[in-house]
């Protein structure tokens, strides 16, 4: 979390965490892909930094990657979802598990 979050509230930290794990995970794809055009897919798995739990986790193809963004879909949980991760996030602190069809 950054410096200037410390503040916030448990739930506000959670929601923040999301929001950048959600970012980073969707930026780290795009550019995995961008720097390995012979790869067709990544396997993979975010962990938590404490639990080392799985907070998102799949398979992703190059091919669905370009119709996900060809969807312009204003959501990255929406966009993860669509290219087939399983996301463990939730607003609250318990873990939860959002529909891989992108059904949140």
């Amino acid at each position: 979390m950054h410096p200037w979050d410390r503040n916030l509230s448990d739930e506000e930290t959670m929601r923040a965490f999301n929001e950048q794990s959600i970012s980073d995970t969707e930026a780290a794809i795009t550019r995995l892909f961008r720097a390995m055009p012979h790869l067709d897919t990544i396997e993979l798995c975010v962990l938590d930094r404490l639990t080392k739990a799985p907070v998102m986790e799949g398979t992703v193809s190059r091919s669905r990657l370009l119709d996900v963004h060809t969807f312009n879909l204003r959501s990255s949980r929406m966009r993860l979802l669509r290219l087939g991760l399983r996301c463990y996030l939730s607003e609250t602190m318990e873990r939860t598990h959002c529909e891989a069809q992108g059904r949140a």
